[in-house]
């Protein structure tokens, strides 16, 4: 896929690659945010500089399926970012940051530090585009604080977001702002939502029905008795560090033979720990056994 570049784009990415680390993307919805990251990215690897993305999108994700963050690390020339094999993905349960505000700014952070890990040059953070209002201001405003970004790239026409960064206007942060992209097409609600669904398609291609049965311990969502999870919605699979190992659709719940009856994909079955459950469903073999 050819990028479109802005003019600006390019001084930018030159003075970010010189004297920034880590930085964060902020804007509205079909600003041009995540075109600007696969930029970013694609000018970084060809240095021979090591970079990672935090997609931190839980509606319009490109590492991990919807109602996940996570991050990757680039190691090839990138059409799309959906190409980046996730390395830690954070389940989230929903695909709206409202009401999550406290489950994504603690999952940014612990993803973050495993990020860390990794000895990166260079960190891209990704975000949605949840902007405006109260909400929006405070779920950025605490992203910023908590991931400590050396560069902020905000996106807006006339600084029009002047309050969500005024609180590190003097935090020794380099706020360049960007217009949004004259390249971008923006999305209706319906196309966001059958993205969704592609992906949710993608990756439960090759699922199977699964008999997992489970002790108390085990679950990290609220008691049984205030809440009963829905048929089809997305379940969480996590380890031991509460990271998610896989997710799953819910087909049937018996809490009073502690087991349930799940759509998985293959995966790492002895590292799930717990199990996190969700109102998000997504309407969509032979059964196998699982003990947790």
């Amino acid at each position: 896929m050819d990028i479109k570049v802005e003019e600006e784009w390019i001084k930018a990415k030159e003075e970010f690659i010189k004297s920034g680390k880590k930085l964060i993307v902020i804007g509205c919805s079909d600003s041009g945010k995540s075109t600007f990251i696969l930029y970013l990215a694609n000018e970084i690897y060809k240095t021979g500089k090591k970079v990672g993305i935090l997609d931190l999108d839980i509606g319009q994700s490109n590492i991990g399926p919807p109602s996940t963050i996570g991050f990757g690390i680039v190691k090839k020339n990138l059409n799309s970012l959906l190409e980046i094999e996730s390395e830690k993905l954070y389940f989230i349960g929903d695909v709206s940051p409202k009401g999550n505000l406290l489950q994504i700014i603690i999952g940014g952070f612990k993803l973050l530090n495993e990020m860390e890990k990794y000895n990166l040059d260079y960190i891209l953070i990704d975000t949605t585009g949840l902007v405006d209002g109260l909400i929006g201001e405070l779920l950025k405003q605490n992203k910023i604080e908590i991931l400590n970004p050396d560069f902020i790239f905000l996106f807006e026409d006339n600084k029009e977001r002047e309050n969500l960064i005024k609180p590190f206007i003097f935090d020794n942060k380099i706020i360049i702002r960007l217009k949004p992209s004259s390249n971008s097409i923006e999305r209706t609600k319906l196309e966001r939502i059958e993205y969704r669904n592609n992906r949710f398609r993608e990756y439960f291609f090759n699922s199977k029905e699964f008999e997992i049965h489970f002790k108390e311990e085990n679950i990290l969502s609220p008691n049984f008795k205030k809440f009963i999870p829905f048929q089809n919605s997305i379940v969480g699979f996590l380890d031991k560090d509460r990271f998610l190992v896989c997710i799953g659709v819910l087909k049937k719940i018996d809490l009073y033979k502690n087991k349930i009856i799940v759509n998985l994909p293959e995966s790492d079955f002895k590292r799930i720990k717990f199990i996190k459950f969700s109102n998000l469903q997504y309407q969509y073999g032979v059964r196998h056994h699982i003990d947790i």
